[in-house]
């Protein structure tokens, strides 16, 4: 994932990990320690095991919302189950709990969240 900062774009973005906590738990967004995109490692799509990582640009807190179990075939995803503030590219705020990598029908790659986005840039999350 990417938040539009450093090796991605020319935004102000930022990703924070609050930890395990409840999504309701976080009320306001922290005013520092936001980690701009760097480079991080994913799965290479040209190699059918997926075992073998490539580097790409993103956002190393963002990388950390989940790991693969590869020793199940298909491999399975297992949410970190913590919750993310992310600053925007704008400089606005919004906290997310990346809750699953599987749709309801256990298709991979469709992501199920919950977020709150706050566009009048206020770090408070109603």
């Amino acid at each position: 994932m990417r938040t539009n900062s450093g090796t991605s774009g020319s935004g102000q973005g930022g990703a924070y990990d609050a930890g395990q906590i409840s999504f309701d738990e976080l009320t306001e967004a922290v005013s520092e320690g936001y980690t701009v995109d760097d480079s991080i490692n994913i799965s290479d799509p040209n190699d059918p095991t997926r075992q073998n990582m490539i580097k790409v640009a993103g956002n190393t807190v963002l990388e950390g919302w989940g790991n693969f179990d590869f020793t199940s075939m298909p491999p399975l995803f297992i949410p970190a189950d913590h919750i993310f503030v992310i600053k925007t590219a704008a400089g606005k705020y919004a906290k997310i709990w990346l809750k699953s990598y599987y749709g309801t029908d256990g298709t991979s790659a469709n992501i199920t969240m919950d977020y709150i986005y706050q566009p009048d840039g206020s770090q408070k999350f109603q």
